[in-house]
């Protein structure tokens, strides 16, 4: 089956959306598959053109006429669009109703605008562009039964909304080396994690806040791109306001082996983003038995047993974030990071993710009829890419 991933963004932008589709096209393309990913120019100056990325065919356009007529120029089995309020999916979508190539469309959640302007911007897209965009797929794939109402509520037809959660790479990660170096060096032994993208979405500044709740000797250590230099400085000021400033360390993106060794080594992952899909930094913490507190948005609580598996606090709540994680510094916690790795082993692993996948790609092939032809290709041989 050849598959055309189709994303505005891809890595080196760092995400769980990126990560997504990259797990996704190397599964699907060890179990024989044909995966490329059409994606746009990107901010950090990559290279226009063919390229491989970590076994992945990619083709990265100027702009979206370039990036799609490559992608439907590789004759595909199906279009498989990436992210929520995309003009780029939008087209692809389009596109591959006029010529019945089967689609499915990739939402991922639905996160909130920032600013009036952007607030203004969202109600018309979604009231035109976004439920076109969710009208024209053959099939809407949504990670959590929230995502899935949300994706219903602008437009989608639920007969063809379909759940399919995130998931991680369970044996990359339990097979991992840490690589415990750096956090030697930094003097880091007692510390809370958070994994993610630094901006005020992710509401890190929250668990800046709660820090002085938590025992002098403990640290956050927040692992990830920093996307909003504003939100870190306001950060920082409010740490030295609280008189926690050299309790907080923003340690930016490091390696995979390194990012195990902070899992690991962190005595609880802490989650306080307002508003998730089902987010990869939690599931990895999970699968790797760690404790997790997170804030009870988005897909969190579908995953998350309070208790059981985890803890959960209501969003905003400094009080419940803080006695908790303080229970779970004082008190032994190996039934509940057991039952953490079970859940994710159990069902949030690229293999059976993949596999679901694959299965509603034939479904939708068989709604789609006929193909109609495809746009004159430009595709270059195999052995040409890079």
């Amino acid at each position: 089956m050849r598959i055309a991933h189709v994303t505005p963004y891809f890595l080196p932008s760092y995400g769980g959306v990126e990560i997504h589709i990259l797990k996704l096209a190397q599964q699907q393309i060890g179990v024989g598959h044909e995966a490329t990913v059409f994606t746009l120019e990107s901010a950090h100056g990559q290279p226009l053109g063919w390229k491989e990325w970590e076994g992945v065919r990619l083709f990265r356009g100027k702009n979206v006429a370039s990036s799609l007529r490559r992608a439907f120029g590789s004759s595909p089995d199906v279009i498989h669009a990436h992210g929520a309020r995309s003009p780029f999916a939008a087209a692809s979508l389009l596109i591959a109703r006029f010529a019945r190539v089967p689609s499915v469309f990739t939402p991922y959640c639905y996160y909130p605008p920032t600013t009036r302007v952007a607030y203004v911007k969202k109600l018309i897209y979604d009231a035109t562009v976004g439920r076109l965009a969710l009208r024209l797929s053959h099939g809407v794939l949504s990670g959590t039964v929230v995502d899935r109402a949300a994706s219903i509520r602008s437009g989608a037809d639920p007969h063809r909304c379909h759940l399919v959660p995130n998931a991680v790479d369970l044996e990359r990660l339990v097979g991992a080396v840490p690589d415990y170096t750096w956090l030697q060096e930094a003097g880091l032994t007692d510390f809370v994690l958070y994994v993610g993208r630094i901006n005020r979405v992710k509401n890190v500044g929250f668990l800046v806040e709660a820090l002085p709740q938590l025992p002098p000797s403990v640290k956050l250590l927040a692992v990830g791109p920093v996307e909003d230099n504003q939100c870190v400085s306001d950060m920082q000021v409010r740490a030295h306001e609280l008189g926690v400033a050299d309790r907080v360390i923003f340690a930016g993106k490091v390696n995979f082996e390194e990012l195990v060794a902070a899992y690991k080594r962190a005595r609880v992952f802490v989650f306080a983003s307002d508003f998730e899909g089902l987010p990869t930094a939690v599931l990895e913490a999970m699968a790797l038995g760690k404790i997790v507190v997170a804030a009870a948005t988005g897909g969190t609580p579908t995953l998350i047993q309070h208790g059981v598996n985890g803890f959960l606090f209501r969003p905003g709540d400094l009080g419940a974030f803080g006695t908790t994680v303080n229970t779970c510094l004082s008190k032994e916690m190996t039934r509940v990071c057991e039952a953490a790795a079970r859940t994710v082993a159990h069902g949030y692993s690229w293999r059976s993710v993949s596999s679901t996948v694959e299965e509603i790609y034939r479904q939708v092939g068989a709604c789609a009829g006929p193909p109609r032809g495809h746009l004159p290709s430009t595709s270059m041989p195999r052995e040409e890419f890079a």
